[in-house]
């Protein structure tokens, strides 16, 4: 902890180096590791809990797996831990946390929707297409097509590709677009 003076109190600027610690405790077995990782994903400070959860995608999954599951059951103000959170899981238990995953495509919040399908995306994994396809065609969310087709982009499977351009030869300009711009980088 290295707390500084900032207008109105003061910030912890060693909270990053807090989850970079966590990955190296983690990677080579301290005894102590998930302890600390556990305490991490409570941390105050939002770059000290991400670095938590990047650091668990490299954990046990048995032991990980429940304090990740944990931390996006309580929620956490900041989408940026859930994302965090959701993309180690996947990393941990693979197609076994698709379906956990997947029910916070459907949570009131759109930030957190978004880490979802974007977790899903990155996950690579074939299953994820049937989910991120039935989820834009449900979601109410205003960006659904625009965060769907980059998270189907960024399964880069073949599958994936031939739906969003199946979409570009749709007569539907806008999700076209989109779906086109998801390519891009492809």
């Amino acid at each position: 902890v290295q707390p500084e003076p900032v207008f109105g109190g003061r910030v912890d600027t060693a909270a990053a180096l807090s989850g970079a610690a966590a990955m190296g405790l983690v990677r080579s077995a301290h005894p102590r590791a998930y302890e600390i990782l556990a305490g991490l994903l409570a941390d105050p400070e939002v770059q000290a809990r991400i670095g938590a959860a990047e650091a668990a995608a490299h954990g046990a999954p048995h032991v990980v797996s429940p304090l990740l599951r944990l931390r996006a059951l309580v929620g956490d103000p900041e989408p940026r831990v859930l994302g965090a959170c959701f993309a180690a899981l996947l990393e941990v238990d693979g197609e076994r946390a698709l379906e956990f995953v997947a029910r916070f495509l459907d949570v009131p919040s759109d930030e957190v929707q978004e880490a979802a399908a974007l977790a899903d995306g990155e996950s690579r994994l074939d299953a994820a297409l049937a989910l991120l396809c039935a989820w834009r065609e449900r979601s109410p969310f205003r960006d659904a097509d625009r965060v769907a087709f980059l998270a189907l982009a960024l399964l880069r499977s073949e599958a994936a590709v031939d739906h969003l351009l199946d979409v570009v030869r749709s007569a539907k300009p806008a999700p076209a677009r989109q779906a086109l711009h998801a390519l891009a980088p492809l």
